[in-house]
């Protein structure tokens, strides 16, 4: 009967941060079943886990937020290495909800629609961009400087 005591349970095997029992390992952090992996981007429990070619781990909702905004420059959010939807492994273990692909699961965003502009007449003149606003001021002194010019021969 007493084979079974307190010793059996302080164990290497069953003190370990791996062990059954999931304790800490000493240093604070959890083991076994309580241990998560970080998404590099949101700094949350990685949801719907992928990981890309270059080792970095995200939750798929952000990194396809992440590449839907950036569709010319697709790039790892951490090392700037090429990524791409189909350069991700989906991550599967404890925990997880499901063995389907996450990348299957969110629908592309839908794109934006932007409306024309208002036509507000002067207002545009006063929005316009520096470059015109140059060439409008270019213009003005000239006119300026001619009549000017007329001014002075008219005197003399």
């Amino acid at each position: 009967m007493a084979s079974k005591g307190p010793s059996a349970s302080a164990s290497p095997e069953n003190s370990s941060a791996g062990g059954p029992s999931g304790s800490s390992n000493g240093t604070g952090e959890s083991g076994g079943q309580d241990s998560t992996f970080e998404c590099n981007i949101c700094l949350d429990t990685a949801k719907d886990a992928v990981i890309s070619l270059c080792g970095h781990l995200f939750c798929w909702p952000c990194l396809h937020q992440w590449l839907e905004t950036r569709p010319n420059r697709q790039v790892c959010p951490v090392c700037k290495a090429g990524i791409s939807r189909d350069k991700v492994i989906p991550l599967y273990g404890r925990g997880s909800t499901g063995q389907q692909d996450p990348r299957e699961k969110t629908p592309p965003r839908p794109q934006g629609q932007r409306p024309e502009p208002e036509n507000r007449g002067v207002r545009n003149i006063l929005e316009a961009s520096t470059n015109e606003l140059m060439a409008l001021e270019v213009a003005f002194l000239a006119l300026s400087f001619f009549s000017l010019i007329i001014k002075v021969k008219e005197i003399l």
